[in-house]
């Protein structure tokens, strides 16, 4: 029997399939917009309270009161000579030293130990004090080159120590920058770890260049006021001494009129001009008598280097009427000189090697020893870093410290010493101690007749090394006439 399927139940299945589908897509699609905002709000509060918890209330913080610009500037400036005032401390590492020693503390020195205070390291930090770009005008812009020539605080008014070098650079004085940028640094660096009667020093050092053919003779500012010793170098090695006129006296006049000298006067301060050449002084328009009066009014001491291997009678007279000091070297001979590496090594290696004799309490002797025995040995190298290393440790190998016992009595005028210049025999050192005043005069004499050859070798072999060591001393002298102590 066959069974007949109306076609019209086919087409109605099929229309109520579709708008089922229909049906379940729309409520699938509310469902989700109806879903956004409960999710958009879920992701909200989850991002709250992994946020950091903070008020609702709006805080507007006060606006800063604004200090006077005077004010500002004053403060700044403190806190540069506040950084200044107390450099950081150098690292000192390689351990290498032989000087070990055990000095026991008596139960007198229990207490006083560290109090006593000492100069550790040589200091690397140079000390700019200038404030500006220029040409000495006083148009420059503020910087903090160690300028003389910037509108901002002007550079030298509180320095310690000025000082100006007038360099010749007509043909015959090539080898005068030579000698003069290889002791640069040796100069500067050791004029700003100076002490000035006990005070860290202030300083600046300018440059000016006279006898150029290009500018017929004129003297020139090369560098202004400041500490910066890889700028004045690298101007020094621009220079090309091809000049014939040397006009002297108008270099001295320039200097006075064109650098900010400090106008304080203060009894501990030094302002001095070095003037090198090697030619007659009455050259140019300017007479250097006169030159050197507008010097000396401003009490700038004027001192000269003829650079011969004899006197001049005129540099003579200028420096004696600039209240200085007259002095030659045969700095062409000099500078040529290249020192061995290897001799230099073994004077260095000697030198770090003579041990200081530490005066004071047991226990200040003591942390003076633990400070030399961390100092380290000179590097078995190349010239130029066997002189870094001297540089830096210029202090300790050749100037030495005034706690020393060597050098107390290498310091002290022939005849004038005694056991009291050590601070008495509780301040001895522990190895002097228990021996007679003969005794240590014996010990003491050796050693810096010891000291003193081995830093006449080394100065004899550091390239050009003789100018930076005889303007040091020069300018030592000069502050000892003025009852100033200096302390290298």
């Amino acid at each position: 029997m066959a069974i007949h399927v109306r076609p019209t139940n086919t087409v109605k299945l099929k229309i109520a399939a579709i708008v089922r589908r229909i049906l379940l897509t729309a409520l699938c699609l509310a469902f989700l917009v109806m879903s956004i905002p409960t999710l958009y709000m879920y992701i909200v509060k989850i991002y709250q309270l992994k946020a950091p918890q903070s008020s609702f209330t709006t805080y507007t913080p006060p606006a800063p009161k604004k200090r006077p610009v005077q004010r500002q500037q004053r403060e700044e400036v403190a806190a540069v000579e506040s950084s200044a005032a107390s450099p950081p401390m150098p690292m000192i590492t390689s351990p290498v030293s032989p000087y070990v020693m055990d000095i026991p503390a008596g139960t007198g020195d229990i207490g006083e130990g560290l109090t006593g205070e000492a100069s550790f390291g040589d200091g690397f930090g140079l000390v700019g004090f200038g404030d500006g770009i220029g040409d000495g005008g006083g148009g420059g812009i503020a910087d903090s080159n160690g300028d003389d020539s910037g509108s901002g605080r002007r550079a030298g008014y509180n320095d310690d120590i000025q000082v100006v070098l007038i360099l010749d650079a007509s043909g015959s004085m090539d080898a005068l920058f030579k000698a003069v940028a290889s002791s640069l640094e040796q100069v500067v660096t050791t004029l700003s770890n100076a002490k000035l009667n006990g005070k860290k020093t202030k300083v600046n050092v300018g440059i000016v260049v006279l006898g150029q053919n290009e500018r017929n003779g004129s003297p020139y500012k090369l560098t202004p006021f400041t500490t910066r010793t890889k700028q004045m170098k690298s101007k020094l090695e621009e220079v090309q001494c091809t000049g014939a006129l040397e006009p002297y006296g108008e270099a001295i006049s320039f200097a006075v009129h064109n650098y900010r000298w400090n106008r304080r006067e203060r009894d501990d301060m030094l302002k001095v001009i070095f003037l090198a050449g090697d030619e007659d002084l009455n050259q140019g328009s300017v007479d250097y008598h006169t030159a050197i009066a507008e010097a000396t009014e401003q009490n700038i001491i004027v001192n000269t280097i003829h650079c011969n291997s004899y006197p001049d009678e005129n540099w003579e007279e200028a420096a004696e009427i600039g209240n200085g000091v007259a002095t030659t070297m045969d700095i062409r001979n000099t500078a040529t000189q290249e020192a061995d590496p290897e001799e230099l090594y073994k004077v260095l290696m000697a030198l770090h090697n003579c041990a200081p004799k530490p005066i004071g309490s047991p226990a200040v002797q003591k942390k003076h020893i633990q400070m030399l025995n961390k100092a380290s040995a000179p590097p078995h190298g190349k010239l130029d870093k066997l002189l870094k290393w001297a540089l830096e440790n210029r202090q300790r190998i050749i100037t030495g410290y005034e706690w020393d016992a060597i050098e107390v009595y290498r310091r002290c005028p022939e005849g004038k010493f005694s056991i009291d210049m050590l601070g008495g025999e509780g301040n001895l050192p522990v190895e002097l101690r228990g021996k007679s005043e003969e005794e240590i005069v014996g010990i003491l004499s050796a050693a810096a007749a010891r000291r003193n050859q081995l830093l006449d070798k080394y100065n004899s072999l550091r390239n050009a090394g003789d100018l930076g060591t005889k303007l040091l001393s020069i300018l030592r002298e000069q502050a000892q006439e003025k009852g100033i102590t200096i302390e290298f």
